[in-house]
């Protein structure tokens, strides 16, 4: 969780290019994270074809953005939906 927002701080507040394994691998260092084993992990041809297998998973169950959740098929995007994705999980659904 930690890293998810310091990434998202870095992306959204930083202007910082998060896409690039130099600038993922400092914004984990920044956290307490091993700078060289985030580099090896975004290298690593495993976690590449993980990385696409995810991704194409994603567009295909029609995720548009980031946060995006899925509650019992029921679809919620944005950080400000988390309250409505607890409200779910606690009541059942509408």
């Amino acid at each position: 969780e930690a890293a998810v927002l310091a990434l998202y701080r870095a992306y959204m507040v930083e202007d910082r290019d998060i896409s690039s394994p130099e600038v993922t691998a400092d914004v984990a260092a920044s956290i307490g994270l091993d700078r060289q084993k985030v580099l090896d992990v975004i290298a690593d041809p495993v976690m590449k074809e993980r990385l696409k297998t995810e991704t194409e998973a994603a567009i295909q169950r029609g995720v548009c953005g980031s946060p995006y959740m899925i509650a019992d098929g029921e679809p919620f995007w944005g950080a400000d939906r988390v309250e409505h994705v607890e409200e779910w999980l606690a009541t059942g659904g509408w």
